[in-house]
């Protein structure tokens, strides 16, 4: 199914405006449960960070100043992603923003953690990505890679890579199919 593809597991934070800009955005690329390559941007936005969004992640428009725009940055991501099914907790937020900025991007796939915890693990109080990284003890296999907590792409991008890693173990041990995969058969209509 995925075990032998290249798996880009993303994470993206945004400005809060309307439409949402990408201002930080991590990729980990594993391959065989892997960590293959890394890389993290800080963007600078055309329009302001909100207010909202600096409470979430902690960026803001001064932190921006000087990085690159995401024009700048475009090719060396699409080298990275080009050839992999895409993972994320909730990965339709990601699809989106990525069917905005990188369009002629097509992945192989796509891995939702949110949707694999919800059926390997039905009785969970909370799906959100920090609550379910402290319930299975999974931040112990990533913490020494990432410098930033949760809400930061980096860290983010590893939480969900990670959490994944544990749901195909859970998997296996229910003895239960992996559900949160699809292929990309037509990308338009996925995203």
């Amino acid at each position: 199914m995925f075990q032998n593809k290249s798996i880009v597991s993303i994470d993206i934070e945004g400005s809060g405006s309307s439409p949402a800009e990408i201002i930080e955005i991590s990729v980990v690329r594993a391959y065989l449960g892997k960590v293959i390559q890394e890389k993290t941007w800080l963007i600078q936005p055309e329009g302001d960070v909100t207010d909202r969004a600096t409470n979430i992640h902690g960026i803001r428009k001064s932190d921006l100043y000087g990085q690159p725009k995401f024009t700048e940055i475009k090719s060396e991501l699409l080298s990275i992603v080009q050839n992999s099914i895409l993972l994320a907790h909730n990965v339709s937020v990601e699809k989106s923003m990525l069917a905005r900025y990188l369009p002629e991007w097509e992945p192989i796939g796509f891995i939702d953690t949110l949707k694999s915890s919800r059926y390997l693990l039905p009785n969970c109080s909370s799906y959100s990505l920090s609550e379910l990284i402290e319930e299975l003890k999974v931040e112990q296999f990533f913490i020494d890679k990432v410098e930033t907590k949760s809400h930061r792409a980096k860290y983010d991008a590893y939480a969900a890579l990670y959490l994944f890693f544990e749901l195909l173990k859970i998997a296996d041990n229910q003895k239960k199919p992996f559900v949160g995969y699809d292929k990309n058969v037509i990308q338009n209509s996925l995203f």
